[in-house]
This record gives C-alpha cells, sequence and structure tokens, in this order.
C-alpha cells in the first residue's frame, strides 16, 4: 500500500456495519481529490468489498470533491454510478471528480474512482443541487 503522506491528509474513519474506511483528502487548492482506504474486514475469508459498501463511500469521496470544488454546500439528487473491478482491502483508491456543466440551482459531475491511474474501479455522472 502505497500512500503519499506530504500531498493527503486524513479526514475521517467511518464503520458501515463491518467495513472500516479511512478518507483522506489531497493536501493541495490546485487538485481536488479524495482517497480512501478500505481496512481488512474481520472474520471475512473474502478481502473484496461489497458493491453497496463501495457506493456508500463513492457517495461520500464525490460529496467531498463537488464541495471543495464549488466552495459551497451541495446536496445529491442524482447519480449513476458503473462499477467495473472489484475492490480488495488495503489498497489506497483515489476519487476525481470534474465539474462538467453548472446552471444556477444545479451542477453535473463526473467521477472516477480509482486504484492507479489505469484501473478504474467505478465512475459516476451526478447531479447535484447547490444549497
Amino acid at each position: 500500500m502505497t500512500l503519499k503522506k506530504n500531498s493527503f491528509v486524513k479526514l475521517e474513519e467511518i464503520t458501515l456495519i463491518n467495513t472500516k474506511a479511512t478518507i483522506y483528502q489531497k493536501n493541495s487548492d490546485e487538485n481536488f481529490e479524495a482517497g480512501l482506504i478500505f481496512s481488512e474486514p474481520p472474520n471475512k475469508a473474502l478481502k473484496i468489498i461489497q458493491t453497496d459498501e463501495i457506493e456508500f463511500f463513492f457517495v461520500k469521496l464525490m460529496s467531498l470533491n463537488v464541495s471543495k470544488l464549488l466552495n459551497k454546500n451541495c446536496k445529491l439528487l442524482s447519480k449513476s454510478i458503473k462499477f467495473s473491478d472489484d475492490i480488495e482491502a488495503n489498497k489506497f483508491l483515489i476519487c476525481n471528480s470534474e465539474i462538467m456543466k453548472t446552471t444556477t440551482n444545479l451542477v453535473f459531475t463526473k467521477t472516477n474512482l480509482s486504484q492507479n491511474e489505469k484501473k478504474i474501479i467505478a465512475f459516476s455522472n451526478s447531479i447535484w443541487k447547490i444549497c
């Protein structure tokens, strides 16, 4: 597991049912990325994280990115998430969000969750309401 301590700062640890994850945010105003590491699940033979658990944390990361990009609070209205690969515990994942379009009240985003630059785990298109 490689984590550049200089570029990411730890925000919080969250436990959802039996899955524990640590959330990080890039320590830079130029590049708005969030990171995530799933801890190894106790008493599980497989180290693969379930899709519904990944979705919960992915939305959390998207929310962090959108709020940071706009410097405003936003509420998720709609999302479409597609998964392209499994996620194993103890792998550092990076979430990149890009604003595609902004209106007076809405923001349209595209987000990728990747293990490295070449391995995209999930991607999403979402609509956010500016609060």
